[in-house]
Protein backbone atom coordinates (compact mmCIF):
# COMPACT_ATOMS: atom_id res chain seq x y z
CA UNK A 1 0.00 0.00 0.00
CA UNK A 2 1.31 3.71 -1.02
CA UNK A 3 0.06 6.37 0.98
CA UNK A 4 0.55 10.24 -0.14
CA UNK A 5 0.38 13.09 2.53
CA UNK A 6 0.58 16.88 2.50
CA UNK A 7 2.94 18.30 5.04
CA UNK A 8 2.20 21.52 5.98
CA UNK A 9 5.18 23.45 7.79
CA UNK A 10 4.15 26.87 9.34
CA UNK A 11 6.49 29.59 9.38
CA UNK A 12 6.57 30.33 13.16
CA UNK A 13 7.29 26.27 14.17
CA UNK A 14 6.19 26.61 17.70
CA UNK A 15 3.72 24.09 17.69
CA UNK A 16 4.37 22.32 21.44
CA UNK A 17 6.22 18.85 21.42
CA UNK A 18 4.04 15.54 23.04
CA UNK A 19 7.16 15.48 26.50
CA UNK A 20 5.91 14.03 30.01
CA UNK A 21 5.02 17.55 31.32
CA UNK A 22 2.69 18.33 28.48
CA UNK A 23 0.92 14.59 28.73
CA UNK A 24 -0.35 15.85 32.38
CA UNK A 25 -1.47 19.08 31.00
CA UNK A 26 -4.06 18.56 28.45
CA UNK A 27 -3.86 22.40 27.85
CA UNK A 28 -0.24 22.74 27.49
CA UNK A 29 -0.19 20.06 24.89
CA UNK A 30 -2.88 21.29 22.70
CA UNK A 31 -2.91 20.86 19.03
CA UNK A 32 -3.25 24.42 17.16
CA UNK A 33 -5.94 24.92 14.84
CA UNK A 34 -5.96 24.02 11.18
CA UNK A 35 -3.12 26.07 9.94
CA UNK A 36 -3.06 27.10 6.09
CA UNK A 37 -2.59 24.13 3.88
CA UNK A 38 0.04 25.43 1.74
CA UNK A 39 2.46 25.94 0.87
CA UNK A 40 3.35 22.14 1.89
CA UNK A 41 4.29 19.17 -0.29
CA UNK A 42 3.36 15.67 -1.51
CA UNK A 43 5.29 12.68 0.06
CA UNK A 44 4.63 8.83 -0.23
CA UNK A 45 4.93 6.34 2.21
CA UNK A 46 4.43 2.26 1.73
CA UNK A 47 3.04 1.44 4.75
CA UNK A 48 2.57 -2.37 4.64
CA UNK A 49 3.73 -3.93 7.87
CA UNK A 50 1.19 -5.98 9.98
CA UNK A 51 -0.25 -4.22 13.06
CA UNK A 52 -2.54 -6.51 14.87
CA UNK A 53 -4.72 -5.09 17.77
CA UNK A 54 -3.84 -1.62 19.42
CA UNK A 55 -0.30 -0.10 19.08
CA UNK A 56 -1.42 2.43 21.58
CA UNK A 57 0.17 5.14 19.67
CA UNK A 58 -3.32 6.51 18.64
CA UNK A 59 -3.59 8.19 22.30
CA UNK A 60 -0.76 11.05 22.04
CA UNK A 61 -2.31 12.21 18.78
CA UNK A 62 -6.11 11.91 20.11
CA UNK A 63 -5.13 13.64 23.08
CA UNK A 64 -3.33 16.62 21.55
CA UNK A 65 -5.82 17.30 19.18
CA UNK A 66 -9.09 17.56 21.06
CA UNK A 67 -10.98 20.12 21.28
CA UNK A 68 -9.14 21.67 18.48
CA UNK A 69 -10.47 22.46 14.41
CA UNK A 70 -7.47 21.91 11.88
CA UNK A 71 -7.08 21.01 8.37
CA UNK A 72 -6.67 17.72 6.54
CA UNK A 73 -5.20 17.17 3.05
CA UNK A 74 -6.30 14.06 1.07
CA UNK A 75 -5.27 12.10 -1.48
CA UNK A 76 -8.13 9.80 -2.24
CA UNK A 77 -8.07 6.59 -3.92
CA UNK A 78 -10.78 7.74 -6.76
CA UNK A 79 -8.39 10.01 -8.11
CA UNK A 80 -9.78 13.40 -5.95
CA UNK A 81 -7.73 15.68 -4.16
CA UNK A 82 -9.88 16.82 -1.02
CA UNK A 83 -9.31 19.79 1.48
CA UNK A 84 -11.49 19.75 4.58
CA UNK A 85 -11.71 21.63 7.66
CA UNK A 86 -12.25 19.21 10.64
CA UNK A 87 -13.10 18.82 14.31
CA UNK A 88 -11.56 15.74 16.79
CA UNK A 89 -15.28 14.20 17.06
CA UNK A 90 -15.67 14.44 13.14
CA UNK A 91 -12.46 12.20 12.27
CA UNK A 92 -11.70 10.75 15.37
CA UNK A 93 -12.01 7.30 13.98
CA UNK A 94 -10.44 7.86 11.07
CA UNK A 95 -7.33 8.64 13.36
CA UNK A 96 -8.03 5.31 15.20
CA UNK A 97 -7.70 2.82 12.29
CA UNK A 98 -4.32 3.07 11.53
CA UNK A 99 -3.16 1.46 15.19
CA UNK A 100 -5.27 -0.67 15.13
CA UNK A 101 -4.71 -2.54 11.87
CA UNK A 102 -7.94 -1.66 9.97
CA UNK A 103 -7.20 1.72 7.99
CA UNK A 104 -8.74 2.78 4.60
CA UNK A 105 -5.60 4.46 3.07
CA UNK A 106 -7.30 8.15 3.01
CA UNK A 107 -7.21 7.21 7.40
CA UNK A 108 -3.11 6.72 7.19
CA UNK A 109 -2.32 9.64 5.23
CA UNK A 110 -4.67 11.64 8.06
CA UNK A 111 -2.98 10.02 10.64
CA UNK A 112 0.42 10.34 9.10
CA UNK A 113 -0.24 14.45 8.34
CA UNK A 114 -1.04 15.44 11.57
CA UNK A 115 1.71 13.48 13.51
CA UNK A 116 4.57 15.00 11.08
CA UNK A 117 2.82 18.63 11.07
CA UNK A 118 1.83 18.56 15.16
CA UNK A 119 5.73 17.21 15.99
CA UNK A 120 4.33 14.56 18.02
CA UNK A 121 7.59 12.19 17.69
CA UNK A 122 9.27 10.62 19.01
CA UNK A 123 8.57 8.02 17.62
CA UNK A 124 8.96 9.64 13.85
CA UNK A 125 6.69 8.89 11.04
CA UNK A 126 9.28 6.44 9.36
CA UNK A 127 9.99 5.01 12.84
CA UNK A 128 5.95 4.13 13.44
CA UNK A 129 5.57 2.73 9.88
CA UNK A 130 8.88 0.30 10.16
CA UNK A 131 8.24 -0.66 13.61
CA UNK A 132 4.46 -1.46 12.43
CA UNK A 133 2.58 0.97 15.31
CA UNK A 134 0.54 1.51 12.01
CA UNK A 135 -0.14 -0.94 9.50
CA UNK A 136 -2.46 -3.69 7.75
CA UNK A 137 -4.02 -6.67 9.51
CA UNK A 138 -5.54 -9.36 7.49
CA UNK A 139 -9.11 -8.92 7.38
CA UNK A 140 -8.66 -4.95 7.43
CA UNK A 141 -6.92 -5.35 4.34
CA UNK A 142 -9.52 -7.79 2.83
CA UNK A 143 -12.68 -5.79 4.21
CA UNK A 144 -10.92 -2.76 3.22
CA UNK A 145 -10.72 -4.05 -0.36
CA UNK A 146 -14.55 -5.50 -0.43
CA UNK A 147 -15.87 -2.47 0.78
CA UNK A 148 -13.74 -0.10 -1.79
CA UNK A 149 -14.13 -1.84 -5.08
CA UNK A 150 -17.49 -0.89 -5.08
CA UNK A 151 -17.32 2.68 -3.45
CA UNK A 152 -13.49 4.02 -3.90
CA UNK A 153 -14.76 7.82 -3.46
CA UNK A 154 -16.47 6.20 0.32
CA UNK A 155 -13.66 6.92 2.60
CA UNK A 156 -14.92 8.98 5.23
CA UNK A 157 -16.47 6.93 8.06
CA UNK A 158 -17.39 7.31 12.20
CA UNK A 159 -17.92 3.75 13.14
CA UNK A 160 -16.87 0.32 11.91
CA UNK A 161 -17.40 -1.18 8.99
CA UNK A 162 -15.77 -4.41 7.50
CA UNK A 163 -12.39 -3.95 8.10
CA UNK A 164 -13.17 -4.90 11.70
CA UNK A 165 -15.60 -7.55 10.90
CA UNK A 166 -14.56 -11.32 12.10
CA UNK A 167 -13.27 -13.69 9.70
CA UNK A 168 -16.58 -15.97 9.73
CA UNK A 169 -18.24 -12.46 8.88
CA UNK A 170 -16.55 -11.90 5.63
CA UNK A 171 -16.43 -15.42 4.56
CA UNK A 172 -19.97 -15.59 4.38
CA UNK A 173 -22.30 -18.51 5.50
CA UNK A 174 -20.78 -21.92 5.79
CA UNK A 175 -23.24 -22.79 3.10
CA UNK A 176 -21.27 -20.80 0.72
CA UNK A 177 -18.15 -22.95 1.23
CA UNK A 178 -16.31 -24.86 -1.67
CA UNK A 179 -17.12 -28.36 -1.88
CA UNK A 180 -14.82 -29.75 -4.43
CA UNK A 181 -12.15 -29.42 -6.89
CA UNK A 182 -14.77 -28.93 -9.22
CA UNK A 183 -15.42 -25.41 -7.75
CA UNK A 184 -11.99 -24.20 -8.53
CA UNK A 185 -12.29 -23.56 -12.11
CA UNK A 186 -9.18 -21.86 -13.59
CA UNK A 187 -7.99 -19.54 -14.82
CA UNK A 188 -10.56 -18.16 -11.90
CA UNK A 189 -11.82 -14.66 -13.56
CA UNK A 190 -13.48 -14.02 -9.80
CA UNK A 191 -11.24 -13.78 -6.53
CA UNK A 192 -11.27 -16.48 -3.60
CA UNK A 193 -11.34 -15.97 0.09
CA UNK A 194 -9.90 -18.60 2.11
CA UNK A 195 -10.09 -18.52 6.00
CA UNK A 196 -7.28 -20.44 8.07
CA UNK A 197 -8.89 -23.73 10.08
CA UNK A 198 -7.93 -26.72 11.59
CA UNK A 199 -7.86 -29.86 10.64
CA UNK A 200 -11.75 -30.73 11.06
CA UNK A 201 -12.72 -27.42 9.28
CA UNK A 202 -13.17 -25.09 12.37
CA UNK A 203 -12.41 -21.68 11.40
CA UNK A 204 -9.83 -20.01 13.51
CA UNK A 205 -10.48 -16.56 13.80
CA UNK A 206 -9.18 -13.24 16.39
CA UNK A 207 -9.79 -12.80 19.71
CA UNK A 208 -9.34 -9.11 21.41
CA UNK A 209 -8.96 -11.00 24.44
CA UNK A 210 -6.58 -13.89 23.74
CA UNK A 211 -3.75 -12.96 21.77
CA UNK A 212 -2.78 -16.10 20.90
CA UNK A 213 -5.93 -16.80 19.34
CA UNK A 214 -5.16 -15.70 15.96
CA UNK A 215 -6.89 -16.58 12.27
CA UNK A 216 -5.56 -15.16 8.74
CA UNK A 217 -7.86 -14.16 5.95
CA UNK A 218 -6.56 -14.66 2.12
CA UNK A 219 -8.01 -13.37 -0.85
CA UNK A 220 -6.36 -14.31 -4.37
CA UNK A 221 -5.68 -12.81 -7.69
CA UNK A 222 -7.86 -12.95 -10.42
CA UNK A 223 -6.83 -14.87 -13.23
CA UNK A 224 -3.80 -16.79 -11.23
CA UNK A 225 -5.58 -20.07 -10.52
CA UNK A 226 -3.79 -22.90 -12.83
CA UNK A 227 -5.24 -26.57 -11.74
CA UNK A 228 -2.93 -28.93 -12.93
CA UNK A 229 -5.24 -32.22 -12.90
CA UNK A 230 -8.83 -32.45 -11.94
CA UNK A 231 -8.14 -33.42 -8.16
CA UNK A 232 -4.96 -30.63 -7.98
CA UNK A 233 -2.97 -29.51 -6.95
CA UNK A 234 -3.98 -25.95 -7.81
CA UNK A 235 -1.69 -23.24 -7.50
CA UNK A 236 -2.84 -19.39 -6.90
CA UNK A 237 -1.33 -16.57 -6.36
CA UNK A 238 -2.19 -14.54 -3.38
CA UNK A 239 -2.76 -11.15 -1.89
CA UNK A 240 -2.33 -11.09 2.12
CA UNK A 241 -1.50 -8.89 5.09
CA UNK A 242 0.64 -11.57 7.23
CA UNK A 243 2.35 -11.06 10.60
CA UNK A 244 4.20 -11.28 12.78
CA UNK A 245 3.09 -7.73 14.09
CA UNK A 246 5.68 -5.08 12.98
CA UNK A 247 6.87 -7.26 10.00
CA UNK A 248 6.50 -8.85 6.89
CA UNK A 249 2.86 -7.04 5.91
CA UNK A 250 1.08 -6.90 2.94
CA UNK A 251 2.52 -9.18 -0.17
CA UNK A 252 1.80 -11.69 -2.94
CA UNK A 253 2.12 -14.38 -2.35
CA UNK A 254 2.39 -17.88 -3.97
CA UNK A 255 -0.54 -20.98 -2.88
CA UNK A 256 -0.57 -24.30 -3.95
CA UNK A 257 -3.51 -26.27 -2.62
CA UNK A 258 -2.61 -29.84 -2.43
CA UNK A 259 -5.30 -31.88 -1.28
CA UNK A 260 -8.70 -31.95 0.18
CA UNK A 261 -10.98 -33.87 2.69
CA UNK A 262 -15.18 -33.24 3.34
CA UNK A 263 -16.83 -32.39 6.72
CA UNK A 264 -20.50 -34.06 7.60
CA UNK A 265 -21.64 -31.51 5.45
CA UNK A 266 -19.92 -32.24 2.48
CA UNK A 267 -18.13 -28.67 2.31
CA UNK A 268 -14.09 -29.04 1.70
CA UNK A 269 -11.28 -28.47 3.92
CA UNK A 270 -8.60 -27.91 1.66
CA UNK A 271 -4.83 -28.67 2.64
CA UNK A 272 -1.96 -26.03 1.51
CA UNK A 273 1.00 -25.12 1.18
CA UNK A 274 1.67 -21.38 2.15
CA UNK A 275 4.69 -19.64 0.98
CA UNK A 276 3.78 -16.18 2.79
CA UNK A 277 6.35 -15.73 5.02
CA UNK A 278 9.26 -13.80 3.56
CA UNK A 279 12.46 -15.41 3.58
CA UNK A 280 11.07 -18.17 5.85
CA UNK A 281 10.39 -22.09 4.12
CA UNK A 282 7.04 -22.91 3.13
CA UNK A 283 3.78 -23.37 5.86
CA UNK A 284 1.16 -25.84 5.66
CA UNK A 285 -2.26 -25.31 6.77
CA UNK A 286 -5.73 -26.03 6.21
CA UNK A 287 -8.46 -23.11 4.59
CA UNK A 288 -11.86 -23.18 3.91
CA UNK A 289 -12.41 -21.26 0.77
CA UNK A 290 -15.38 -18.86 -0.36
CA UNK A 291 -16.11 -16.94 -3.69
CA UNK A 292 -16.06 -13.03 -3.11
CA UNK A 293 -19.27 -12.24 -3.42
Amino acid sequence: MRTYVTSPKDDDDDALPLTPMALSNPRAQAARPGIPMEPGSWRSFRVDRYRLNDSGREHALLHALSNQSFSIRVAAIDGSIQTHSVTLPEISYALVTPFWGKAYPEEFQIAIQLWDRYSLGPPTVDQLILTGAIGLDCNGFVGGYMERRSSPSRWWRKSATKTSYYIKDLLGPSTSYLKSWDDLRPPGPQSLLLGLCDASGTLKDHNPKDPKEVGHLAITEPGTLAKTAASGPVKVDVLESTGPVGSVGLQRSAYTILSLTTDSAKRAIFYVRRGSKIGTPYELAHFRITTLR
